[in-house]
């Protein structure tokens, strides 16, 4: 499926577009793509994407404004975000915003390998973005609660995967400005995150690297801890932070560990080099 610069595409109250082919969504600076709701009083369902067995496949996104949707069941699956893709091996998403969602999630992407850069995330009802079992980078991007939506709400929420998280802005989140959980990996490099109820949390056998970001007016900057039962505590390991007038700079349950380490351990020297140079370096 392929979606050329200009289209502008609206959909009815609780109905969906479901593609089971990859899909090419060609808009430019000039020319954006348009996905939003027929009666912005009313909300679609979801735009959602579901892949085959096949490696190639991947979707290409850029200059796409998405708001208006929710989510939905749909052949058996359940969409949770707006715009939803599932089981491509490849997606990337640049000059794109995803606002006003009044589901879950904003955008929900679930095993993939993915590139986000360059977009916006503000407004939707909970989560902002959220990334399920995927591996790569998410970088000089916007993630905005306004202040105003759900106290459940993240500004990324990562499950079972690894990721870098490099150059971006977490701002007014209620819950979160970015939440690391379900054995998931992440180095977060040189990030603002501020005005949030938890800058950012690591819990449930997540590993947390924090490495040249800034913290400010946060009620709580860096959280470790246990959520569920299944897992255990989470890890956090911080390197030449700025913490500037949060509430609470560190906090932990016992199961968890908030670390102070320098980069004199080549394993460390070397996840820092990773960042600068953009290489995902888990397994």
């Amino acid at each position: 499926l392929i979606i050329q610069a200009g289209v502008n595409i609206k959909i009815a109250e609780g109905k969906s577009i479901l593609s089971y082919s990859p899909v090419s969504i060609e808009g430019t600076e000039d020319k954006p793509i348009i996905i939003t709701s027929l009666d912005k009083n009313k909300p679609y369902a979801t735009f959602a994407i579901v892949g085959s067995d096949n490696p190639d496949e991947k979707v290409g996104i850029n200059w796409l404004d998405v708001s208006g949707g929710k989510d939905k069941w749909l052949n058996g699956i359940f969409f949770i975000g707006q715009f939803s893709v599932h089981n491509i091996p490849n997606v990337y998403i640049n000059n794109t915003k995803i606002h006003g969602s009044t589901g879950d999630d904003g955008i929900n992407i679930k095993y993939a390998n993915i590139l986000i850069e360059n977009s916006k995330f503000y407004g939707n009802t909970a989560d902002q973005v959220d990334l399920d079992f995927v591996h790569g980078m998410v970088k000089n991007s916007e993630f905005n609660g306004k202040g105003e939506l759900d106290s459940n709400g993240d500004g990324l929420d990562l499950s079972g995967s690894r990721v870098i998280v490099k150059n971006n802005i977490f701002t007014n989140l209620l819950d979160k400005g970015i939440s690391i959980g379900e054995d998931t990996k992440a180095i977060v490099y040189k990030n603002t995150i501020l005005n949030n109820n938890l800058g950012v949390a690591v819990k449930d056998l997540s590993k947390g690297y924090f490495i040249d970001n800034t913290f400010k007016n946060n009620k709580i900057a860096v959280a470790a801890y246990q959520k569920k039962q299944l897992f255990g505590g989470g890890s956090a390991y911080v390197y030449k932070n700025s913490f500037n007038s949060n509430q609470k700079d560190f906090e932990q349950d016992n199961p968890s560990e908030i670390h102070k380490i320098n980069l004199v351990t080549e394993d460390y020297k070397k996840l820092k080099d990773n960042a600068d140079r953009e290489i995902l370096g888990f397994s």
